[in-house]
């Protein structure tokens, strides 16, 4: 949104309007920081960072067809570019206000990218959208309250309401292509709602967890008593082997070579072996280091809650 002292006097306006054919207008782009009243003004790509947000026809450029992350003006215009320097006028830009919404958006992204362009390797799509959360060196500045002040039709609780369509997006793209293409994406800071998706006999679960996979084995470890929906559906819809193992882990999902094997702690087994598929700690026994040495391992922390768990899954 353009800064609301834009509209003084026509100042933007008959700035656009003097534009010649071929000429572009460059703006600063203010990245509004968790708030509304604080924006970035730090050493990072957010800071200083001017944009095309106008340019006058000139009859020959066109865009170009991009798959995502278009450009504001063609990438062929050909004319001078103007700069309005500072940060008295500019562009508001709410993405990073509700910084949830902001994650979620990023880990959106990144799985678009995947599903158009399933060749792209992950460590490209890391790199690329890297910046969108990087808060190293972070410093912010206090807003003007003159970029809102002549917007009398501004409502400033907007930006706060949590948006889900994007979340229905990546859920349905689990299902539909199956986790190993989302594999090693950082996106597993969003809160995603599994705990609504999985069901027992669900097709969500056969592509998340079991990826259709018959005759396999797997093991539950926990305190006497307790029982996990996935025993029953690996058992009667899955034909799954569930053998007896004893230790104050839970670890479901694991290849037969690892159960023959006399292992009783899961920091051996995930430095050991490749082919377990899911690692589930009891609330209260996962510790920073184990929860490190999960991750460095190539397992991801899944935010689904059963009986107060952590599932951790891996995708091989």
């Amino acid at each position: 949104m353009f800064t609301a002292n834009c509209l003084e006097n026509n100042y933007l306006k008959d700035i656009i309007l003097n534009l010649k054919p071929g000429e572009s207008l460059f703006m600063i782009w203010i990245q509004l920081w968790r708030s509304l009243d604080h924006y970035r003004y730090d050493e990072s790509v957010w800071t200083h960072n001017y944009k095309p947000f106008a340019f006058c026809d000139d009859g020959v450029c066109a865009h170009a067809p991009h798959c995502l992350n278009e450009r504001r003006i063609p990438d062929n215009l050909q004319g001078k570019q103007w700069f309005l320097e500072g940060y008295r006028y500019g562009v508001l830009h709410f993405q990073f206000v509700n910084f949830e919404n902001l994650l979620i958006k990023q880990a959106w992204y990144r799985c678009l990218e995947r599903v158009l362009k399933k060749n792209r390797s992950v460590e490209s799509i890391n790199q690329e959208y890297f910046p969108s959360k990087d808060e190293s060196g972070l410093a912010t500045e206090q807003s003007a309250a003159f970029w809102f002040e002549r917007y009398a039709f501004f409502d400033p609780v907007a930006p706060k309401k949590q948006e889900t369509w994007r979340v229905e997006n990546v859920m349905n793209w689990f299902e539909k292509h199956g986790l190993n293409r989302f594999a090693g994406l950082d996106i597993w800071d969003v809160q995603w709602p599994f705990a609504k998706w999985i069901s027992e006999g669900s097709t969500f679960l056969d592509t998340f967890i079991t990826q259709k996979k018959y005759n396999g084995y797997f093991a539950i470890l926990h305190q006497t008593g307790k029982t996990f929906f996935y025993e029953g559906f690996l058992k009667t819809v899955r034909n799954w082997t569930q053998v007896d193992v004893n230790g104050e882990y839970e670890i479901l999902l694991v290849e037969k070579e690892i159960l023959e094997a006399d292992i009783t702690d899961v920091t051996k087994i995930i430095q050991n072996n490749n082919q377990l598929k899911s690692v589930v700690i009891q609330n209260g026994v996962l510790t920073g280091q184990l929860k490190n040495l999960c991750i460095k391992n190539g397992f991801y922390l899944v935010p689904f809650q059963e009986q107060n768990a952590s599932f951790f899954i891996k995708c091989v």
